[in-house]
């Protein structure tokens, strides 16, 4: 992987930027906040799975050319994109994004780097991604769906919403929620 070292931290290996960068900074903040924060009951929605959406973006965006500074928005949006799931049971209802606003603003990052990053996280919310990046990070969000895990990942995934909602799915029910998944979240980059 060019520049990315692997670090140890609390035993689990994790992906952080070699260089001291803000990429850094949010990886590592973002690490320990969902590592010591998130709730138990959230066993889809983990840093495992956030690394998975950073490693994603990572791949798309150099397969469709992103630019640095676009690259560097798509992995800083997916860092916090499940971030709110601390606060709320929602990630996608703008907690994240305002996470995100908050982290970038007092590490003095740029307000129009700030603006793109917190409008990917809502493109993603919205399913209806406006440009290329917010694209990127949708599919990489999504990439999953076309993984050889997804099923097992998808076994994960219930028993979070069960837990969330309090409520038992049938498993005719569940199959009928990842087809429905498959059928309306399209992939949207050339990738």
């Amino acid at each position: 992987h060019d520049g990315i070292a692997i670090e140890r931290y609390r035993g689990a290996v994790t992906t952080m930027p070699a260089k001291n960068s803000i990429t850094q900074s949010v990886a590592e903040h973002v690490s320990v906040f969902l590592t010591t924060k998130l709730p138990g009951q959230y066993v889809y929605h983990t840093i495992d799975r956030t690394k998975e959406v950073v490693r994603a973006c990572e791949e798309i965006g150099q397969a469709v050319a992103l630019k640095p500074p676009d690259m560097q928005t798509v992995v800083l949006a997916a860092w916090f994109l499940h971030a709110g799931l601390v606060e709320t049971e929602s990630a996608e209802t703008g907690q994240s994004a305002n996470m995100a606003a908050e982290f970038l603003r007092a590490k003095r990052y740029s307000a129009e780097g700030i603006k793109k990053v917190v409008e990917c996280i809502q493109g993603v919310a919205s399913r209806n991604p406006q440009n290329l990046l917010e694209e990127v990070l949708c599919d990489a969000e999504n990439l999953h769906l076309a993984k050889k895990k997804y099923f097992e990942k998808s076994d994960l995934l219930r028993v979070e919403m069960e837990s969330v909602s309090g409520k038992s799915m049938g498993n005719i029910e569940w199959m009928q929620s990842r087809v429905h998944a498959l059928n309306t979240q399209p992939f949207r980059t050339a990738y």
